[in-house]
């Protein structure tokens, strides 16, 4: 069976380990249309640009890069005429497009499908967890389109019930199915001790933060509960963004600065050392109007490295976290400062959580699972001759 993912990120190397999974999972025939040039932020690629020239073929799976509209802008979807073209060559039995159900990735496959270039099933997988509004025009069009969708995979249970309360979504087959990660890569390493040194990260306990540098990631709640924390414990915080000079000025102000640490981005498959480093990991998510933490890959990544963790109660973090880690009110400095003593000082609640977090990435989170329930999704969908 042959098997299309478009996805805008599929030049992440990260993904490489899902491609080669799926494709060993039934020797499925796997391609994936990637993006020929994209620009990313920092904490996705270190070097803030991925890109492909030519068709990349390996063992298991095939990259194909398209043109984006706009190497800067990925929303705006693939040039039109050679996405269209690549689906009609490659034939596949399942189009699966790793992208929000209004994208506009499925936009145009869903436009191709409505000017019968191709009629193969037309999947979609989604991350948002967001009411969905429609102005009447866009109500109108994506009442006219979105019929050639048949269904997806949502990352979270409140992604899945907002999706469903969309009109033209009540044919869809919508499912939760939750994002893996490749347990190859995140995993624990024994000698700690050995590795903190190498990575000069010699201190007694160590917070840790990975990701993005903005305000909706909580990270003056999390400054703002590290003073009253014994001086031996320090925060390393791993990424890049817009509020790296107001990290270190509110570090100032509290008189933190020598306790924390700000480090760049690292490849992807250096990320698992310094998860293995930390002594837990806080994600203390805040929610906006326009946003709220629609999975937080970072904390199944953590605890497949057995590292604790810790995150707020935005959203799909409680859903992910379960209960192999504390969850806080978003927001709370001293609630969160609490949480952090418990696991750090509590020597056996940190290694009951140690052996949760991986019981739970086994269970739930990892490549395998990821693919076991794609295979079972993408059979409702060969057995249909309706699409």
């Amino acid at each position: 069976m042959k098997i299309l993912l478009i996805y805008h990120s599929g030049l992440m190397e990260s993904m490489f380990g899902f491609y080669k999974a799926l494709a060993n999972l039934e020797n499925y025939e796997v391609t994936v249309i990637v993006p020929k040039k994209i620009i990313l932020e920092k904490v996705y690629a270190s070097k803030g640009v991925l890109f492909l020239d030519k068709i990349l073929t390996k063992n298991e799976y095939k990259l194909i890069p398209i043109p984006l509209i706009s190497p800067e802008d990925y929303s705006k979807g693939f040039h039109l005429y050679k996405l269209w073209r690549a689906i009609k060559t490659i034939n596949p039995d399942i189009i699966h497009v790793l992208d929000e159900p209004f994208s506009n990735t499925v936009f145009q496959v869903a436009l191709g499908k409505s000017l019968k270039l191709f009629n193969q099933p037309l999947l979609f997988y989604a991350f948002g967890n967001q009411p969905y509004r429609f102005g009447k025009k866009q109500f109108l069009s994506a009442l006219c389109l979105y019929k050639h969708i048949q269904g997806g995979g949502v990352s979270s249970e409140e992604g899945v019930e907002h999706l469903r309360n969309v009109p033209f979504a009540k044919k869809w087959k919508i499912e939760k199915i939750y994002w893996g990660i490749d347990c190859e890569i995140y995993r624990p390493i024994s000698d700690k001790s050995t590795l903190k040194k190498k990575l000069k990260l010699s201190f007694p306990y160590i917070i840790g933060f990975v990701g993005r540098f903005v305000p909706e990631k909580g990270l003056k709640v999390l400054l703002q509960a590290l003073p009253p924390i014994p001086e031996e414990v320090h925060l390393v915080m791993l990424g890049e963004g817009p509020m790296k000079k107001d990290i270190y000025q509110m570090s100032s102000l509290l008189k933190i600065g020598d306790r924390v640490h700000i480090l760049p981005p690292k490849p992807w498959s250096k990320v698992p050392l310094y998860l293995n480093c930390m002594d837990v990991l806080v994600l203390p998510s805040l929610t906006t109007s326009k946003w709220k933490e629609q999975f937080g890959r970072i904390l199944p990544e953590a605890m497949a490295c057995t590292t604790p963790v810790i995150g707020s109660n935005s959203a799909a973090i409680p859903e992910v976290i379960g209960s192999a880690g504390l969850i806080v009110r978003e927001g709370d400095p001293t609630e969160l400062k609490r949480a952090i003593c418990k696991i750090i000082f509590d020597r056996e609640l940190k290694k009951e959580f140690e052996i949760k977090g991986l019981e739970r990435v086994n269970k739930y989170f990892s490549i395998e699972v990821f693919v076991h329930n794609l295979h079972r999704f993408y059979h409702h969908f060969l057995s249909d001759k309706n699409v």
